[in-house]
């Protein structure tokens, strides 16, 4: 579901200090199309589950052993499928949703913070604009991966799970600490 990996010890600093703020400070938030689209199906996943469920109970009643035929088995064992797989992918749904729904990364004259992880256990991560040594860029068909990797090899990857514009966060990052993008190969 997407990726908003912190390894290494990066430098954790407190966000609420209102003496850290900058007036040029540019705050790039969650994906929220994301975010809204796991609240959303999420409980409709859940609706469809309960609705497949008496689909399933009113097929299987009409299935008679005297008259038994593979088209009515097959739909009832269908909807029976339906109905266990929509709940779990509610559940992920939602799940993702909370994750990421209080995600950012701010950029000011400092450097980058980045605040990840859940709610109860913050993960947060700050790099100096000296202290970065590389934004890597790595594609797959699926996703394009940015990370930001520190001198002391602390990183933080992200996709357009997490972040709305991630190029254009990659791009903002890379612009302030002076340094290219790196494009690494695809594994």
């Amino acid at each position: 579901m997407g990726s908003a990996n912190v390894t290494g010890t990066a430098v954790s600093i407190d966000s609420t200090n209102p003496s850290l703020a900058d007036s040029n400070s540019t705050v790039f938030h969650n994906n929220w199309p994301i975010v809204v689209f796991g609240y959303v199906f999420g409980p409709f996943c859940w609706f469809l589950a309960v609705c497949g469920f008496f689909l399933t109970i009113s097929l299987i009643m009409k299935i008679r052993i005297h008259h038994l035929s593979f088209w009515p088995i097959y739909g009832a064992i269908q909807w029976a499928a339906c109905t266990y797989y929509m709940i779990p992918l509610g559940w992920a749904l939602l799940k993702h949703a909370r994750y990421v729904g209080h995600f950012r990364a701010k950029l000011d004259a400092r450097g980058v913070e980045f605040r990840l992880g859940s709610r109860k256990n913050p993960d947060n991560a700050f790099f100096a604009w000296d202290q970065i040594a590389t934004v890597n860029e790595r594609r797959s068909q699926a996703y394009h991966y940015y990370s930001v990797v520190a001198k002391n090899e602390a990183s933080v990857e992200f996709t357009s799970l997490i972040f709305l514009r991630p190029g254009k966060l990659a791009h903002e990052i890379a612009r302030r600490a002076n340094l290219p993008i790196t494009e690494l190969a695809t594994s």
